[in-house]
């Protein structure tokens, strides 16, 4: 299955009789579109890469977690913009040790110059039931190829992080969330 972990998007394996959770994939975000025997066909992507089909075949187990070797199948053709696309990055920084639920994700140019402050956009996303993943964003690249730095900010309450970050805003909520998008 594919389900939401933190700020990304991932596929996930549920073992039925254990109820283990093992996360298949590290970067980026996935989405399963097709599991048959021990073949994965799947989709992945990230913030300024265009998802590409991956097909992964489990090659075997290792200490009680499935080995899974993925190759790509096709990717779409974006000669055009790649050019664009190569002059950005994107991190995760999780600000504050003690809140493990406050993740952002910053979008960059890769070369920023020195002399000036660039321009800033912070972007939460509309919640507490949402979250902001590492998926390609035509209006996020767009902004970042301008010059901007574009912030999309997970707080406390955002999907992926737990059931204890969502308790954590019952009667707290318009207050929390509005206090940590605004550190």
């Amino acid at each position: 299955m594919h389900s939401n972990w933190r700020s990304q998007e991932v596929l996930l394996a549920i073992n039925l009789s254990t109820g283990k959770v093992q996360q298949l994939t590290t970067t980026g975000s996935w989405n399963l579109l097709s599991v048959w025997d021990k073949y994965i066909l799947a989709t992945q992507g990230s913030t300024f890469e265009f998802h590409k089909l991956q097909l992964g075949i489990v090659t075997g187990c290792h200490e009680d977690n499935l080995i899974v070797d993925w190759t790509v199948v096709d990717q779409p053709d974006v000669e055009k913009v790649t050019p664009t696309l190569a002059k950005s990055t994107w991190s995760i920084l999780r600000p504050f040790e003690n809140n493990p639920y406050l993740e952002l994700i910053v979008h960059r140019p890769k070369e920023v110059p020195s002399d000036k402050k660039s321009p800033l956009i912070v972007v939460p996303h509309g919640g507490p039931h949402g979250v902001c993943v590492t998926s390609i964003s035509l209006i996020i690249s767009t902004l970042v190829s301008l010059g901007y730095f574009v912030v999309t900010v997970n707080y406390t309450g955002s999907v992926g992080f737990g059931q204890d970050s969502i308790d954590k805003l019952i009667g707290n909520i318009g207050n929390l969330e509005v206090e940590e998008v605004q550190v």
